[in-house]
């Protein structure tokens, strides 16, 4: 599997976790997402030393996805399959067109 595939997978999979267990929106920043999953240093690392190793390969590169990443991804997975999605709060506010109108709109 290819390293940026195996991101976009944990991506998904971590977001998600961070939601049922946060009850919020997820970091766009992935090292940031991950500390606010966990604290263990080997698991940090290992996607430390995967992040550095993804940026200098292209989309089609394949590389060796270190297995405690794996491992990591994997469990988060598990506890979304159990996790209870009907009792997460409802959106507070969503946008609307106007205001996606008035948030954009060029003002002199």
């Amino acid at each position: 599997m290819g390293l940026k595939r195996f991101f976009y997978i944990a991506r998904a999979t971590l977001s998600a976790l961070w939601i049922a267990r946060e009850h919020s929106m997820p970091p766009i920043v992935f090292p940031d997402l991950l500390r606010g999953l966990t604290d263990d240093a080997a698991v940090l690392e290992a996607f430390q030393r995967q992040i550095r190793d993804k940026a200098t390969k292209t989309e089609a590169e394949t590389g060796v996805v270190d297995p405690l990443c794996v491992a990591f991804v994997r469990e988060a997975y598990r506890e979304m399959e159990g996790a209870k999605l009907e009792g997460l709060p409802p959106r507070q506010h969503a946008l609307s067109n106007d205001d996606l109108r008035i948030l954009l709109a060029f003002r002199e």
